[in-house]
This record gives structure tokens, sequence and C-alpha cells, in this order.
């Protein structure tokens, strides 16, 4: 049973191989990546291995291992050739970012857990499952393709003995199946596949728009709304978390409802790439709410804001 790609994972963010014989230097690699500032302490709520990847997997997949760099001030990307899709729609090369917390604190069981998100250690040449999220927003500056993993879950199918959640070995975590007695490949991928099996089918309410066009933007988009920026109410100078991308998030008034059911008069909340807009401005914007009834708005595309010269070309597309 597969579903589609979600948003959930990345709009918190927002709001608050080549062949096997390459050489990991050819591709700018290093080995040690530590100098990723690492932040302070995280929460987590404990799940198991089977009802953390049941709740939250877009994706699994049997990889094998790249390489691994620095990819700004807070992220890691690692870097993974698909061999096989368990769940989802992964291309055949994919990015996984992990962000490197001090401590983190695990809620829901009894003993304690000595766990630093994101310190996640891959070796060269070795083949993976990975129980993944897809993370997909107009916002983002990772790549397209790109994942993160599930309270850093990770199976090595090539030595099970070596895997790993929250920092610990898995099978502390595992209710359904012991790693240490049954390790044959076969035996973990069925065991993985019989989690996947109790994943519901879903499909977000939209997804990110790749295309550049205007036309496709527009013709893809639930709203176009011509607006009038207000006050902000969170410029990135204000963001905590900056490594995945800069936004500003301003109050806004509908001036016209180009496309859609927003209605004329009505404040809405849109988040923008950060240094865009100001106060007093108006603007076209491409649009989809965060969640279907609220006022608060996410750009369907990384190129969904227009200028008011555009008016009456877009116009003419919507008709």
């Amino acid at each position: 049973m597969k579903r589609k790609k979600n948003l959930l994972a990345i709009l918190a963010i927002v709001v608050l191989l080549v062949s096997a014989c390459g050489q990991q230097a050819s591709m700018g690699y290093r080995d040690n990546v530590d100098e990723v500032r690492a932040f302070g302490s995280a929460t987590y709520f404990y799940m198991t291995f089977e009802e953390a990847v049941a709740e939250f997997a877009t994706d699994i997949v049997i990889a094998q291992y790249v390489g691994s760099k620095q990819f700004n001030e807070g992220l890691i990307e690692h870097e993974f050739i698909v061999y096989d899709r368990m769940l989802g729609y992964a291309p055949d090369t994919i990015f996984v970012y992990t962000e490197i917390y001090t401590s983190a604190d695990v809620m829901g069981i009894e003993r304690h857990i000595d766990f630093n998100p994101g310190n996640v250690v891959f070796e060269y040449g070795v083949r993976y499952i990975l129980p993944l999220i897809c993370i997909a927003s107009a916002y983002l500056v990772v790549q397209d393709d790109a994942f993160v993993l599930i309270k850093d879950a990770v199976i090595v199918l090539d030595a099970p003995e070596k895997s790993t959640m929250y920092g610990e070995d898995l099978t502390l975590h595992i209710e359904c199946m012991d790693l240490a007695r049954y390790s044959s490949e076969e035996t973990i991928i069925s065991f993985v596949e019989e989690i996947i099996e109790e994943i519901e089918e879903c499909q977000d309410d939209f997804e990110i728009i790749r295309s550049t066009l205007v036309n496709d933007i527009v013709s893809n988009s639930p709203h176009v709304l011509l607006i009038e920026v207000g006050e902000p109410l969170r410029l990135a100078e204000e963001q905590v978390i900056t490594h995945w991308g800069l936004t500003d998030i301003y109050y806004a008034i509908v001036v016209q409802s180009i496309k859609g059911n927003a209605p004329v008069g009505s404040e809405a909340v849109i988040i923008f790439h950060a240094d865009t807009v100001f106060s007093g401005e108006r603007h076209i914007v491409a649009v989809h709410e965060l969640d279907e009834g609220t006022n608060w708005f996410a750009f369907t595309s990384g190129d969904s804001l227009f200028s008011v010269d555009k008016l009456t070309d877009i116009l003419l597309l919507v008709d």
C-alpha cells in the first residue's frame, strides 16, 4: 500500500549513486562533518519502531549509502541510491537531511534514553532500509527530493545488529521481532512489509508545483489572489530555525480573488520568501490553504509571487 508525499513535517518548520565503485572523494564528501552547528535540546514523544513507521512514513526504501556533506550551517545531507521502493515513489537518488541536536528528551518511556538527534553514522556502500518522511515546500533551500528520518530509525540491511533508533540498538524499540535472532534479509524485509500493510492510504491536499511557467502555476493553484500586504506577523530575523529557508509571514487583505473562494476584504496570513514583500505593497500570489477552512496560506511553488503588472495576463489564463 502506498501513500503520497505530504507537507506536514516541513510546514511545521516553515511556520515556527553514482556507481557503487565510484570514489567518495570525487563527490566532494567528507568523512568528518562535525562542523555543523549543534542546536539545543529537542523533545520527542516515544513510539516503538512499528508505531512510528506506521504513523509517519511516507516512503520506505532499500538504498545504498553514497556519502554525506555539510549542506549549510545546520544540516547534513546524506545521499543514497535507491534499489527498491517498499513504500512511496522515491526517485533513484535521494537526499536525507539530519539536524544535529546536543540532546533530546524522550517522553513516554520510563527509562532515560541518551539521544542526540541527527548523530547518525552511515557506512559507504552499505545497504539500508530507511523509513522516511518526504518533505516538500515552496520555501525549502534543500534538494527537491528531500527526506528526513523518523526518530533516527535505520535498519542496516547488510549488518542488522548495527540497526538503530533514538541512537540506541533498534532491538530495544521493536515489539514484534528480534533482530538479534532473526536477522536474515528476507525476514527483515517481510517484517517491514507487514508494517506497511498497516499504513492507511492517504493523499495530501496539495503537492508542490515544480514548474516555473506562469500558466502551470496558475492552473494548478487552488487560490490566486491579489493582495495588499499588511503588518508582519513574523520576519526572518525572528526565525529560530533558519537552515531550511528564510521566510517572512505577513497579514494581508484580499483585494481580489482571481481564483478560488477567498472573500474579498478578508484577512489572510501568508508566508513569503524573506525580503520579497513589504507592508503596503500589492502583489498577486498563487497559494493554497495550510489547513482547510483557515486563513493561513502558503505558496504553491517557488515562483508563486507575481507583480500586479501581470494582472491582465493572469486573468486571461484563469478565464
